[in-house]
């Protein structure tokens, strides 16, 4: 028997956050303006970006993670670059084995995993975390990577190889073959 998933709006209203009345109105301007019916919840200061998310995490039955009080491994935020996590808001938090875990702020973006297990050669399990804390901790971890970065090639042959490609023209290349 197939299980029907609540809609994140019926969510809500069942644990009294917002009224059926605020969900059909956000619902009317979700119609007309196309944006995401919890961001507009959000904008209308009805819900707080943490009751989305655990309401969120509620309906698909993901775990909703705090990265406030997380330490990630520099190593794991290395595997992700963060054009990527910024595009996508996600961040990699652990890795065991062949198993990433990431916390995404929406962990339905298919094209998202998709692209992280291409990039990782990894299964990812999803968790979900507010937004918010994503930025935060993406802000957070890349400069400090970047940092390490920095460090790393100051020290005597960790530098990176010149690979810079010196045009010749026709002429060049005949003389230095000639006996």
């Amino acid at each position: 028997m197939k299980t029907v998933r609540k809609k994140i709006g019926d969510v809500l209203t069942a644990k009294g956050l917002i009224t059926t009345k605020q969900l059909n109105s956000a619902l009317e301007e979700q119609k007309s303006s196309g944006g995401k019916l919890g961001q507009i919840l959000i904008n209308r200061k009805l819900i707080s970006e943490n009751e989305l998310t655990e309401a969120i995490s509620e309906r698909l039955d993901i775990q909703k993670i705090s990265l406030k009080s997380l330490v990630i491994d520099p190593h794991i935020i290395s595997k992700v670059p963060v054009e990527l996590a910024r595009r996508y808001e996600l961040i990699p938090v652990f890795k065991i084995g062949d198993m990433m875990t990431v916390a995404m702020a929406d962990p339905l973006n298919i094209i998202a995993i998709d692209e992280l297990k291409y990039l990782t050669k990894c299964k990812i399990k999803r968790v979900i975390a507010p937004a918010s804390e994503i930025a935060t901790a993406i802000d957070e971890y890349y400069s400090v990577a970047d940092s390490m970065n920095d460090v790393i090639g100051e020290y005597p042959g960790t530098e990176q190889k010149d690979d810079t490609i010196i045009p010749l023209n026709d002429s060049t290349v005949f003389e230095q073959e000639t006996p």
